[in-house]
């Protein structure tokens, strides 16, 4: 399987959030990749565990592609790579095809949250929990096995 990812101008969001700076241009999901990869690196982490929701979903997925070194995991509730494959995906394409997805990332894992929308994160917090600590621990068991 080969992974790609594009640019997200329809997606793009300002810099400004917290205590940084604001600016006037947007910044695409792999400028906001590139910005996370250079923050793990100055924190002088080996790697990290990534978590993308929604619209970080894209960031994560394009983090991982353009900075695999540093993506120790990677979690993905709800993510999207085009506002319309999204669209698509999410209403039209029935589970079993995400599973067939999940079945050809190495070590991935499909988990079906069917009380959960769009951003199971927030629908769902604990269960979502339960979901990120289970496979982090795995993850940890399976390195150290």
């Amino acid at each position: 399987m080969r992974l790609r990812s594009r640019p997200l101008p329809s997606r793009a969001f300002p810099r400004g959030i917290g205590r940084s700076t604001r600016t006037d241009t947007l910044v695409t999901a792999e400028e906001w990749a590139d910005d996370f990869a250079q923050l793990i690196r100055h924190l002088d982490l080996p790697s990290a565990h990534i978590l993308g929701s929604s619209h970080g979903g894209s960031m994560a997925m394009a983090m991982a592609l353009r900075h695999p070194s540093v993506v120790a995991s990677l979690l993905l509730f709800g993510a999207f790579s085009e506002l319309d494959r999204f669209i698509v995906l999410d209403f039209w394409i029935p589970a079993k095809f995400s599973k067939i997805i999940a079945k050809a990332i190495p070590h991935s894992a499909y988990v079906d949250m069917p009380e959960c929308g769009h951003i199971a994160v927030r629908d769902d917090p604990e269960g979502s929990a339960r979901i990120i600590k289970e496979f982090l621990v795995g993850r940890r068991l399976a390195k150290a096995g």
